[in-house]
């Protein structure tokens, strides 16, 4: 079974380099280029998920089997519906403190990435694609920015990241693009998520590395901080300092479902918190909201 599963893994690593490697033949933005990258995304998420299951990585913990199951616990399915009804429905942020149900939420919503993904990709407007263009820069076109240029990264702040589906989104369409890598931190208000995170990134940098009997050079991984952050408050109060002395360097601010589910308590403040943010943030930083 653990063989076979290994096999499936190193597949859809394969299939992921694969994919890079014919969509270095079409133009950047094209029908068939856009097809491909769907493809990509889709598929790094399998593997991602597969290494999860798998223990791939170095972060991992080996003493418990069962660290990842495709069967949810009673815990993890609570979660889930608490996500719905009080969550989205409501605008309260449901409770994220149980480890077990984030690991279980985790392995099944890759599906998030995924429509980070086509935000950021979307073919309207101009000023967008130009502005993604600009901050994802393929290897071919700007060697300076390439992968292997360690001095050059695209910085990302995750908003109630989680688990970090907005870092694997970004890490993959870099790696697609063949643009600089990414150095992501999540701002998160539940601390139970930082391991879990550190596993989706060993995931990932696994998912990316080059194979042994590969001739390509070995850059600098993708990485992905975790730092508290309350978005219920504003900007300024203490438990937001890390994301506060970070704004002004930070390119990308993905938000993903966190605001819908803590509408309440920040139609409470006016969104004190983001009124701050974007008077802080850098021009030319791009905010993504899904």
């Amino acid at each position: 079974k653990y063989e076979e599963e290994d096999q499936h893994y190193s597949k859809l690593k394969q299939e992921s380099q694969h994919l890079v490697k014919q969509a270095s033949f079409k133009v950047r933005g094209s029908k068939h280029h856009s097809k491909l990258r769907r493809r990509h995304i889709s598929i790094v998420c399998d593997a991602i998920q597969a290494g999860l299951r798998g223990k791939k990585g170095t972060l991992y913990s080996k003493k418990n089997t069962e660290h990842y199951s495709n069967n949810p616990c009673k815990a993890t399915q609570k979660l889930i519906a608490d996500l719905g009804g009080v969550g989205a429905n409501m605008g309260i942020m449901p409770d994220f403190s149980n480890p077990q149900a984030l690991r279980g939420y985790a392995l099944s919503h890759f599906g998030r990435a995924r429509l980070l993904s086509d935000l950021v990709t979307q073919s309207k407007p101009d000023w967008l694609v130009n502005k993604v263009s600009n901050v994802f820069p393929s290897e071919a076109s700007d060697n300076e920015n390439s992968p292997n240029n360690d001095e050059h990264v695209i910085t990302v702040a995750s908003l109630g990241g989680g688990c970090g589906y907005d870092f694997v989104a970004l890490a993959s369409m870099s790696e697609f693009l063949g643009a600089p890598r990414i150095k992501a931190t999540v701002y998160e208000y539940e601390p139970a998520w930082k391991d879990v995170l550190a596993d989706v990134e060993g995931a990932i940098q696994d998912v990316f590395a080059p194979d042994n009997n590969s001739n390509t050079q070995n850059p600098k991984p993708h990485t992905c901080g975790f730092e508290s952050c309350d978005i219920t408050l504003p900007l300024d109060a203490s438990p937001n300092q890390a994301l506060a002395s970070m704004v002004g360097s930070t390119q990308i601010f993905a938000c993903s479902y966190v605001v819908a589910e803590n509408a309440v308590a920040l139609r409470k403040n006016n969104y004190e918190f983001f009124r701050q943010l974007f008077a802080e943030a850098a021009d030319g930083s791009l905010f993504f909201f899904a």
